[in-house]
């Protein structure tokens, strides 16, 4: 069930029950030290690929790059983008009041691992890691005695690129030995889980690769440890602990106050647009681009693309504005089925139109019942035909619908008063390893916690 966006949440409360967080920290190696060496002389991939030590590190976006409607927006917009995520989960985690200090005590364990740095490296090669996959292994041993027996011996000085692999190999080795922990076999690591700010497939690969195995991902070790990533196409009955999580995107408000305070924005917005299209022009758009430019009165185009003139060049908040007056915004496939104009779209208050479900299949858990503020139609013509046949009544409708998820795919800058994208995760975490632990444990009458 959907809780209501102006009902506080147990957040704030003494109430953390189910949801008891430990942060593992890693060596430095895998997250800001293997950054530097990656992408210190490429200073533009590390400002948008790399982790950033504090959480909403860019100051709310400046004034003189808002057009005049979106100025009461002001205090909600920040400069993030998808690879923000780690960095605002890490700081939610870190500041919260269900956080722990031992992992006796914890319901949760948080393995604070930054996989984005490494699958760029990855896919670009750099220092031939993709064809060695010794190191990939190694990489990912390490990281699973990690989780197993909660000790990092390894030194954060150590390199795992620049060294040679047979002496990370023989390190792994000792340490891979230790014995597992007690609290690792409560559940086989089931309460373990990892944050990534790229797509889904770098898990999926980088196991794939480390287990040795040609066919698809079946690493046993693994099985149970909990993988979040912002692009989540995964099918949930073929991939059960693969999941989605919303593209950060730019609105964080700060409290239910703040939060309330942009909803009222979003429902007396006047969106003179029937639809908008916010994208680069590519193959399979071009066709339903033009016929939105055939209809100007109905249909809003806004181009994208890496040319300085572009007007997506002006900055996040004239993208929004154009979300923000527009009824219905097309969301077509990127480089993978979601985008994050999906969740840009939503935080706009902006029905989107997707060609089929696989744009939110995998965001279950944020996106109960997406079909219901969500058109799915491939072209057009047949997305202005449904909102033509919807009328008023039925767009009011569903607009209601969307409102309430709204706070849903919204990151607050802090543990708030309301269920957002953040809360909405770590209670259906709680709920989840509660159920998994008693299933391994073979308690039949145990209790979940209240707000599953």
């Amino acid at each position: 069930m959907m809780a209501s966006s102006n009902t506080p949440s147990n957040s704030l409360n003494s109430d953390c029950e189910g949801r008891r967080v430990f942060l593992q920290r890693l060596p430095a190696m895998f997250n800001w030290k293997l950054c530097d060496l990656l992408f210190k002389e490429d200073a533009t991939t590390y400002d948008y690929t790399c982790p950033q030590i504090d959480a909403f590190r860019p100051a709310r976006l400046p004034k003189d790059q808002f057009p005049p409607s979106m100025l009461p927006f002001h205090d909600y917009l920040f400069d993030s983008s998808q690879f923000d995520v780690n960095s605002i989960i890490n700081y939610r985690i870190e500041h919260s009041e269900c956080r722990v200090f031992s992992r006796e005590e914890a319901d949760l364990v948080y393995n604070q691992v930054f996989l984005a740095p490494f699958a760029f490296a990855y896919w670009g090669n750099r220092f031939g890691i993709r064809g060695n996959k010794l190191v990939i292994q190694a990489m990912f041993e390490y990281l699973y005695h990690v989780m197993r027996t909660g000790q990092t011996p390894l030194p954060e000085s150590v390199d795992i690129l620049r060294r040679d692999v047979r002496a990370i190999q023989d390190d792994v080795k000792v340490i891979t030995q230790l014995p597992d922990s007690k609290e690792w076999g409560t559940c086989n690591g089931c309460d373990h889980f990892m944050i990534n700010s790229r797509i889904s497939h770098d898990f999926h690969h980088f196991l794939h690769v480390a287990g040795g195995r040609e066919e698809a991902f079946n690493h046993t070790e693994w099985d149970n440890v909990k993988f979040f990533a912002v692009e989540g196409s995964f099918i949930e009955t073929e991939w059960p602990h693969f999941q989605g999580i919303p593209y950060p995107g730019h609105v964080h408000p700060s409290s239910l106050q703040s939060f309330n305070q942009l909803k009222t924005l979003l429902e007396e917005r006047k969106r003179p647009y029937v639809m908008s299209m916010v994208m680069a022009r590519r193959k399979n758009r071009n066709a339903n681009i033009n016929r939105c430019k055939e209809f100007p009165d109905v249909c809003y185009f806004m181009k994208c693309s890496v040319r300085k003139d572009d007007p997506c060049s002006k900055g996040a908040a004239f993208l929004l504005e154009v979300m923000a007056n527009s009824r219905f915004c097309y969301e077509p496939h990127g480089d993978s089925p979601t985008r994050q104009g999906y969740f840009d779209a939503i935080s706009m208050g902006c029905i989107p139109v997707v060609p089929d479900n696989t744009s939110f299949i995998g965001y279950n858990t944020h996106l109960p019942d997406a079909s219901e503020y969500t058109i799915i139609a491939k072209t057009f013509d047949s997305a202005i035909e449904q909102i033509t046949q919807m009328g008023e009544e039925g767009y009011q409708k569903m607009f209601t619908k969307l409102l309430e998820v709204v706070p849903r795919v919204l990151y607050a800058q802090q543990d708030a008063d309301f269920d957002d994208s953040v809360t909405v995760l770590m209670k259906n975490l709680g709920c989840k390893v509660a159920k998994e632990k008693a299933e391994f444990q073979g308690i039949e009458n145990y209790r979940l916690p209240s707000y599953c």
